[in-house]
């Protein structure tokens, strides 16, 4: 079995329900969900939109290859009704976003794949839940804990945390 870890986030429609729903889909078609980072309402990384994001991170026990659960990932987005505008540049809106950040401690850089996730280290909305579950992982790469890079990050984006 392979530990991953999975970034989710929605901004469009519902987004509880997306969250949920999305993690349903990663339980019965990617693996079984080991815990739950709490939520988070995030303002957007990385571009300008009123709607803010739902985000949290999952970890979950697979016995799919990296891209094997990277595929079953971007199923389960495009079921949920996500499209994805190749020629678009930059980032957009989404009713769901799946981003694998870990994969066992393995460090993949492939055309389809990149793990660790390249932009964990800058990005509150995935620090904040990560380290709810697992504050002392150590990024394989960058050799410091979550707990660590959350004190380093620089992101000033708002974050905060949504009461269960």
């Amino acid at each position: 079995m392979h530990t991953v870890y999975l970034s989710l986030g929605s901004n469009i429609g519902n987004k509880l329900k997306n969250l949920q729903i999305a993690k349903s889909e990663i339980a019965l078609q990617v693996g079984k969900i080991v815990k739950s980072g709490n939520l988070y309402e995030t303002e957007p990384w990385g571009f300008k939109n009123e709607e803010w994001f739902l985000n949290t991170v999952l970890k979950i026990e697979t016995r799919f290859s990296a891209i094997e659960t990277l595929e079953k990932c971007l199923f389960i987005e495009k079921e949920m009704g996500r499209i994805r505008n190749t020629r678009q540049i930059g980032y957009t809106a989404r009713i769901i976003d799946i981003d694998l950040l870990f994969f066992d401690n393995e460090l993949i850089n492939s055309e389809e794949l990149s793990i660790p996730h390249p932009h964990i280290q800058n990005r509150k909305f995935v620090l904040y839940p990560m380290s709810d579950i697992d504050a002392d992982f150590m990024h394989p790469k960058l050799n410091k804990s979550i707990k660590y890079l959350l004190k380093e990050c620089k992101d000033n984006t708002q974050i905060k945390r949504i009461k269960p």
